[in-house]
């Protein structure tokens, strides 16, 4: 369940508890609502961030400078140059397209 969700029907279980031990409270027609947002699954986030080769290397694995370690794998760093024509090539495209390129 998102926090959200569940901080909404607490917010909700407070606010009836509450209005219940006020004696001249009552529900009107028009009145405020509370937005309860949860961040996590927010629209913009997916547009905040690169999805190239190069952005997924520097997210997910260690890189320092030019050199990329593959932690578990190898035991030497895979050198991330403009002699790599692999690289340079895929560096710059999206995720999805290097992904279909490197299947084959």
């Amino acid at each position: 369940m998102f926090c959200s969700n569940s901080l909404a029907h607490e917010v909700e279980k407070g606010m009836k508890e509450v209005a219940q031990q006020l004696e001249h409270w009552t529900f009107r027609e028009k009145r405020a609502t509370l937005l309860i947002l949860d961040r996590s699954c927010e629209p913009i986030v997916p547009l905040m961030h690169e999805y190239t080769y190069q952005a997924m290397v520097n997210d997910l694995l260690t890189v320092d400078r030019e050199k990329c370690f593959l932690e578990g794998i190898d035991e030497e760093p895979v050198l991330l140059t403009p002699d790599d024509a692999i690289w340079v090539k895929l560096r710059h495209r999206h995720i999805g397209t290097v992904s279909e390129v490197l299947a084959r």
